[in-house]
């Protein structure tokens, strides 16, 4: 069983897409003069494959893609922590004001019948955006003197990590590199994005994905597969799984298979255009939008996931203003952390006062189509008014 550690109040904390690898100089000084060394930087892809080859020290997770964040804490416990030792060597410490005084405290613990030692700061507030060249948190008064006195804690650890253990500080969203604990941090650590994956990326890791599941994916399957759930690796991996044992004993999964096996794209469309929607994309709504109505599907059925949607945003921002984190949240509800994070990501980028415009013309939208307005006219009209609202 895995140690999990939870601190009182929880936060969150990501960047714009990495090119697939880069190298990063970085000058440092040692007692033979300035030494120069090169950090790692990559897209969670090709840190996995370095999995192989070495583990480091001290890892920064950061990214919008949960699932690729699950993928390699996985990869990394699989690597570092024999099976049945989990309770004295893997440490999970939840987001708030003391994680990084248990995360160090932690690291600093040598490990039991093992080698390594992983240890985990979720959600680590200190690495998210704040005040331009702040090194504490957002808060103000007490909060922020206590976020001033964690990072330094974090410092001193940076300057002499344990040998024995491998801390990964993790940030679902951007992370604020103008902080000199950021810079520090990326002086000192290996660098993974978890970013969604482009079209060719996601064919590259279903390849991959399938190769591990003993099977060979045709490329034209693959890119069948994308055609009908998207760049979204958790539904890929879940497809992919059903796809290994619906072919049996058969070495590759063709297309035929695929066709057979995976739903329509009406489901799938319908949530690309919430996210489309929440996320302020109009372009790929509008043809979102043409596309199903084209193929038949009932305006108010779209109004009603889109109502649903936004009421869900609103109580995702309610509850993060009450300090809940998206996994405490899927804690309470017996949910998957994963919607919720999607949830709060998008919920972020709204003003309580957008996402209750939007509930507005979202109720004047399904008065109007009950009262027989044309439908088309009615959601083409709803989408602006909702992309101009996130």
């Amino acid at each position: 069983m895995v140690q999990r550690f939870t601190a009182k109040r929880s936060g969150s904390c990501g960047r714009a897409p990495l090119q697939e690898e880069r190298r990063c100089g970085v000058e440092l000084n040692s007692r033979r003069g300035r030494a120069r060394r090169e950090v790692r930087c990559m897209r969670q892809p090709e840190a996995l494959r370095r999995l192989q080859e070495e583990v480091a020290s001290l890892y920064l997770v950061h990214g919008t893609d949960a699932y690729q964040v699950a993928e390699f804490l996985a990869a990394l416990r699989t690597r570092l922590v024999p099976p049945g030792t989990e309770a004295f060597n893997e440490s999970l410490v939840e987001p708030g004001p003391d994680q990084v005084r248990q995360g160090v405290l932690l690291a600093r613990t040598p490990p039991l019948l093992s080698d390594r030692r992983l240890v985990v700061l979720k959600e680590c507030r200190l690495l998210g955006p704040g005040r331009a060249g702040g090194d504490a948190g957002p808060e103000d008064g007490e909060d922020r003197d206590r976020a001033s006195g964690e990072a330094e804690r974090l410092l001193e650890y940076l300057a002499a990590p344990a040998p024995f253990s491998c801390l990964v500080l993790h940030a679902p969203g951007d992370i604020d590199r103008r902080r000199r604990l950021t810079r520090s941090l990326l002086e000192k650590a290996v660098e993974v994005e978890c970013s969604p994956l482009s079209q060719d990326q996601a064919l590259s890791w279903l390849e991959a994905k399938s190769a591990a599941l003993g099977k060979r994916l045709d490329r034209e399957a693959a890119q069948a597969l994308l055609e009908k759930i998207g760049t979204d690796l958790h539904a890929l991996s879940a497809e992919l799984e059903k796809l290994v044992l619906y072919v049996g004993a058969a070495e590759r999964i063709d297309t035929r298979a695929v066709l057979a096996l995976v739903p329509g794209t009406a489901q799938v469309q319908i949530f690309d255009l919430v996210d489309a929607v929440a996320e302020g994309r109009l372009g790929q709504a509008e043809a979102l939008l043409q596309r199903m109505l084209a193929s038949g599907e009932a305006p108010l059925r779209l109004l009603a996931t889109l109502a649903s949607h936004f009421r869900r945003l609103l109580e995702a921002r309610s509850l993060r203003e009450r300090g809940l984190s998206p996994a405490a949240i899927a804690r309470q509800k017996g949910q998957h952390p994963r919607y919720w994070e999607k949830l709060d990501r998008q919920a972020r980028r709204l003003r309580r006062e957008q996402l209750q415009f939007a509930l507005e013309v979202l109720l004047e939208a399904d008065l109007q189509l009950k009262s027989g307005a044309d439908g088309q006219l009615v959601l083409e009209t709803l989408l602006f008014d909702l992309v101009g609202a996130a």
